[in-house]
């Protein structure tokens, strides 16, 4: 709006009194001497008004001088800490666990003993997976490991699982920002999704679709991805049933070897021999010993092994699933622009026909309208999609070499366990063999006698402090050489030093088959 009264400079009511209107013709340039007058005038001048303004930010209060500090931007977190698992026979277990939060649209930041069964928590990943198609959202461990529903083991490594999956999914910005995260945490009596999503397809849908050549993907790092994501899903479920094979062939074997022991153990009555008969029950012990040794390895390999590789094929086969709905997305977004296409056909053939009908006009222009948006609204979609899936490609294959370690550590760890706990069994039985005849055992086979200087050390190799040839074999064996030459007379000549330290050097890297039983406590029996 502009005024009636012409704008007059002046009858300004806001201009100073001794202000003019400045122009180019009134300007003159100083002179040199008047130019540093005006300097020397200005310089105490300035410096006394820098002392004052900082005067005056010393007098300021501290409530002020915070508010006009420059204001850093809130980092926002949610964190989660699993604290107990409750079973109750078959039904659901119970997890409880304690969230601390500094989002905005929470009731408060800490929120105590949150209780939720596995079921709510499957609820809630179905939510968080099908309305998050941009996120490669980490998938549900499951409510029991295969150590045994109900035993110490099982409940830790449980717990231990949930912990890890509401860390990947509290740690993600898309995620841990869901409307129902604000549900599932605050709710009071249970949890049940608010909203759920479908897939693009389902059903026989889907499978057909899967079977039709991808669409052109503009993305190659996407593009080239799903590929290896369907290649690691297929090799660990192929790793997984192999496991199962010989987890259950370890099973079969452990009970052929306790059947083998009470066989053996039987044969004892068939001896006359007192030692003979006291070698064969232990020997019988033995073999039954083993057989249960072997029944908790094969536990072992399908609580660590096996439950690692089904945790990544999961994984791998959620992941796949996501980049398969962003394939679903692409074509919904080709067939968007056909749409448009044609419905631009049509308003351009409507207008020019002889006969434009005012009423074909208004569908037209409103069926092409609603067609670009459309495209427009899909258009946005795949790429917010592929945007997001390119930043958690690190993080997904990040988590795929991190379960892949955790799994192999301790499968390895447990491997050795069990082989230690079998050497030492069989250590066992070592003085009873021996104990036999005064010959040193098995003379009735026709062993020669073993002199008692030649015969190995009958302590255990195994012990709280781990083997006893573990340590660095390097110094023992320079500390034997040099107890060795502590003892040989000081006349041997000096010359051949150089020769005795190439000597040490090959026969430490030396290694055949005596070397190796030396190493590993010892002899034969």
């Amino acid at each position: 709006m502009t005024s009636a009264v012409p704008y007059d400079p002046e009858a300004n009511p806001f201009a100073s009194e001794t202000s003019s209107p400045v122009t180019h013709d009134s300007f003159e340039q100083p002179s040199q001497q008047q130019q540093e007058a005006l300097r020397q005038e200005e310089e105490p001048q300035q410096h006394g008004g820098a002392e004052e303004e900082e005067d005056e930010e010393d007098n300021k209060p501290i409530g002020q001088s915070i508010e006009n500090a420059p204001s850093k931007p809130k980092k926002y977190k949610l964190i989660t800490k699993v604290t107990a698992l409750e079973r109750h026979g078959k039904k659901d277990p119970i997890i409880r666990f304690d969230a601390y939060t500094t989002l905005p649209r929470f009731r408060t930041t800490t929120f105590r003993d949150i209780r939720r069964t596995y079921n709510e928590f499957v609820k809630f990943f179905d939510h968080l997976n099908g309305n998050n198609p941009e996120c490669f959202v980490p998938s549900l461990p499951p409510a029991a490991s295969s150590a045994g529903a109900g035993t110490e083991e099982d409940e830790v490594k449980v717990k231990t699982r949930m912990q890890r999956w509401l860390d990947r999914v509290s740690g993600n910005p898309i995620l841990a920002r869901d409307e129902e995260f604000i549900h599932f945490i605050e709710g009071d009596f249970g949890y049940t999704p608010v909203t759920n999503k479908r897939p693009p397809a389902t059903g026989l849908t889907r499978k057909a679709m899967k079977q039709l050549q991808p669409p052109p993907d503009e993305v190659e790092e996407l593009r080239d991805f799903r590929p290896l994501v369907k290649s690691t899903y297929l090799a660990s479920l192929d790793i997984n049933a192999k496991l199962e094979k010989v987890t259950k062939h370890r099973r079969s074997l452990g009970l052929s070897l306790t059947d083998f022991g009470h066989k053996v153990g039987n044969s004892a009555n068939l001896e006359d021999h007192t030692g003979m008969v006291n070698m064969w029950r232990k020997l019988g012990k033995v073999f039954m010993a083993l057989g249960d040794l072997e029944a908790v390895k094969a536990t072992s390999e399908a609580a660590s092994l096996g439950d690692g590789v089904s945790s990544v094929a999961k994984d791998a086969y959620v992941a796949k699933e996501a980049l398969t709905n962003r394939h679903l997305l692409m074509r919904e977004l080709i067939k968007a622009q056909s749409t448009t296409k044609a419905r631009h056909q049509t308003a351009t053939r409507v207008k020019g026909s002889t006969n434009i009908s005012p009423l074909k006009v208004d569908e037209a222009i409103a069926a092409l309208e609603d067609a670009s948006r459309t495209e427009e609204q899909l258009t946005n979609k795949v790429r917010r999609v592929s945007d997001n899936m390119l930043l958690e490609k690190p993080n997904l294959l990040e988590h795929f070499e991190q379960d892949v370690r955790n799994a192999i550590g301790e499968y390895v760890v447990r491997a050795i366990d069990s082989e230690r706990r079998a050497l030492s069994t069989w250590e066992a039985i070592r003085v009873d063999v021996r104990a036999v005849d005064a010959n040193g055992g098995l003379s009735r086979l026709g062993r020669e006698a073993t002199p008692a200087s030649r015969r190995s050390a009958i302590a255990q190799s195994q012990g709280l402090s781990g083997d006893s040839w573990s340590g660095d074999r390097g110094s023992k064996r320079a500390q034997g050489f040099n107890e060795v030459a502590a003892k040989l007379p000081d006349s041997q000549p000096k010359d051949n030093e150089d020769d005795d330290n190439e000597f040490d050097d090959s026969e430490e890297t030396a290694m055949d088959a005596r070397n190796a039983a030396s190493l590993l406590a010892g002899s034969t029996f």
